[in-house]
C-alpha cells in the first residue's frame, strides 16, 4: 500500500493487510481519506480494505467527526470483489451503517478522477492476464500534480510502452 498526502487529503493506492495500522503508526488522520484505489485484487493489495473502511467509520464515531472530505470513493477493478467487500462490511457491528457516503466505482482505462489539481489515470496491465472477453482486472496508475508524475504499480515490459507513450514529451518521465 502507498498513501499519498496531497492538499491535506489522503489517497490510498491499494489497501494491504496492515494499511490502517500503518496509517495510525505514521500518525495520519484517516478521516482525511478521500479515495482508495485498488490496482488488482490479490490479497496483498486488498486484504486490509475492509479494516481500513471499518476503522474510518469507527474513528468517525469515537471522534464524533465526519470524514473531512465527506464522500469516500473506493475504486476496485473487479465488481465481484466490490460486492464481497460490501457484503462482509454489512455483517459487522452496526451493519456498517455510515452517516457519510461511501461510493464504490469500477475501473477502466482513462482518467479515474481529477480533483484539486491531482489527476489519476488508469492503464490496464497484463499482471492478471488478458481477460477476454471480461473487463481488465489489473491496473497501473499515472498520478499527476504540480507538474510532477508518479507511475504506481506493476508494469510488465509489454505494458510499459502504453504508459511511457502517454508521458512522452511531458519532460517528467
Amino acid at each position: 500500500s502507498v498513501v499519498l498526502e496531497y492538499q491535506d487529503r489522503l489517497i490510498w493506492f491499494d489497501a494491504g493487510e496492515a494499511c490502517s495500522i500503518t496509517g495510525h503508526t505514521m500518525r495520519l488522520n484517516l478521516l482525511k481519506t478521500s479515495d482508495i484505489i485498488i490496482s488488482h485484487c490479490h490479497m496483498d493489495h486488498i486484504g486490509g480494505l475492509c479494516n481500513l473502511l471499518w476503522t474510518i467509520r469507527k474513528l468517525r464515531i469515537v471522534k464524533n467527526q465526519k470524514p473531512i472530505y465527506g464522500n469516500l470513493s473506493v475504486y476496485i477493478p473487479n465488481p465481484v470483489t466490490t460486492e464481497a467487500v460490501q457484503n462482509l462490511l454489512s455483517k459487522t457491528e452496526g451493519d456498517f451503517q455510515c452517516d457519510f457516503p461511501v461510493g464504490f466505482f469500477g475501473i477502466s482505462d482513462g482518467v479515474l478522477f481529477s480533483k484539486n489539481g491531482l489527476t489519476v489515470t488508469a492503464f490496464h496491465n497484463h499482471h492478471l492476464g488478458n481477460p477476454s472477453p471480461a473487463p481488465w482486472q489489473s491496473f497501473t496508475y499515472r498520478i499527476e500534480a504540480e507538474n510532477k508524475t508518479i507511475v504506481y504499480e506493476y508494469i510488465e515490459e509489454s505494458d510499459a510502452y502504453s504508459v511511457k507513450s502517454t508521458l512522452k514529451g511531458r519532460g517528467n518521465t
